[in-house]
This record gives structure tokens, sequence and C-alpha cells, in this order.
């Protein structure tokens, strides 16, 4: 109740939104804005990432990695993250793994 009296209240004010997601296009959608929200999916630069296999070698190599599979998590360490269920969902694997968290708290 209280959302809807604050949308109805600040959605003449917004002249216009950007989502990342199909999610948050639906939700402001769904709360209105149907003309004033646009989706701007994230994406990133090719030229500086892209794969090396000679670099990941020798990566592989100075971190004492041989053949382990590496799941790599780089990102705010904060509950609204879902960095929980990940490690939840990590330790229902089988077979050998590295797990690597990289981030800030």
């Amino acid at each position: 109740m209280l959302l809807q009296m604050v949308n109805f209240i600040t959605r003449p004010m917004v002249h216009h939104l950007f989502v990342i997601s199909n999610a948050g296009l639906q939700e402001f959608i769904e709360l209105g804005y149907k003309t004033k929200v646009s989706k701007i999916p994230l994406g990133f630069d090719s030229k500086l990432f892209f794969k090396d296999e000679l670099k990941r070698n020798e990566k592989r190599k100075e971190l004492g990695l041989s053949h382990e599979t590496v799941i790599a998590y780089f990102g705010r360490m904060k509950f609204q993250k879902g960095i929980h269920i990940l490690i939840e969902a990590l330790a229902m694997l089988k077979g050998p793994f590295v797990e690597i968290y990289a981030g800030l708290f």
C-alpha cells in the first residue's frame, strides 16, 4: 500500500528510468511507467576481456591449479547479491573444484 502511494505521488515527476534486466523492466511497467522505462543491458569491451589461453595457463600454474575446475565470484559480498545461494549450491556439487571469492564486504 505504501509503495503504491509513493509511486502514485512520484511517478509524474519521473522523466525516464533505465534498468539492466527484463525483471526490472517488467517491474516498472507493472508500476505504471510503461513509456518511461528503457532496458540497457550490461555489456563488456571484448577488446579488454577475451580468452587468452597462454595467460590462463600461466596464472593457473602460478596459483598451483592443475586441472581443477575453478568457480569464481567477483562482486560485492552483500546478502542482496545472493552470494549465500552460490555458497549453498557449491556445497552440493560433487568433484574437485576450487572456489575463489573476490569483492568488497
